[in-house]
């Protein structure tokens, strides 16, 4: 497994010249982006991502395609899936993690964007999930911004999470009992929900959970 680290100020993914190895990260790479602004637009597989510092950016916008991260993805600064591109953000793409997507202190993680509102659904798959920074969904009226995590919810809730909008966050199972101490879980609209697989129109995850913030 080689190790390719980004090298430019801003700039696009598929740029070879970007990347210390002169070559594109591809299956089985690492890739590391520690600092910077990445876009990616076309579909793309790699072994890991990992955004080392605060001041590193991803930002997915691949309407229709998906993208593939064969292990696990370590954010410590900022990731955008289908982020506002000047005009919209019409949404569509979709981020595969099989590992856990570990979101830092430092971390924030936005799927969707709230200005606008996106048109498509945008999804984020991942086998399992550790955050300890801040994570966003922003739906539409109709698209839902969806973090799907394979593996059962946390007993505990810790980090920042937000749901605006028509947005799911899903476990395959298990519930969220409590929210750590400085943690937040706030939900804004009735189509935010936070849900196990089996009940995914209800927030059937948070069924054991005595408090939340609701939003207006």
């Amino acid at each position: 497994m080689t190790t390719k680290t980004w090298l430019d100020d801003a700039g696009n993914w598929n740029t070879a010249a970007d990347w210390t190895t002169g070559t594109v990260p591809g299956p089985g790479d690492d890739a590391v982006i520690p600092s910077g602004t990445v876009s990616l637009t076309t579909p793309v597989t790699v072994g890991s991502i990992s955004l080392t510092t605060s001041a590193a950016t991803l930002g997915i916008a691949d309407p229709g395609g998906t993208d593939r991260v064969t292990g696990g993805l370590n954010n410590n600064g900022t990731v955008n899936i289908d982020p506002f591109n000047g005009s919209s953000a019409a949404g569509g793409s979709s981020l595969s993690i099989g590992g856990t997507l570990t979101n830092a202190s430092t971390g924030v993680f936005n799927i969707g964007y709230l200005g606008t509102g996106i048109t498509q659904d945008s999804k984020v798959t991942a086998a399992g999930l550790s955050n300890a920074g801040t994570i966003n969904l922003f739906g539409g009226n109709s698209a839902q911004a969806i973090l799907d995590i394979t593996g059962p919810a946390p007993a505990t809730l810790t980090g920042s999470v937000s749901l605006s909008n028509s947005a799911l966050l899903e476990f395959a199972s298990g519930n969220i009992t409590t929210i750590a101490n400085g943690a937040t879980l706030t939900l804004n609209g009735a189509e935010a929900r936070v849900a196990v697989a089996a009940d995914p129109a209800s927030n059937s995850a948070l069924t054991q959970l005595s408090t939340a913030t609701q939003g207006r």
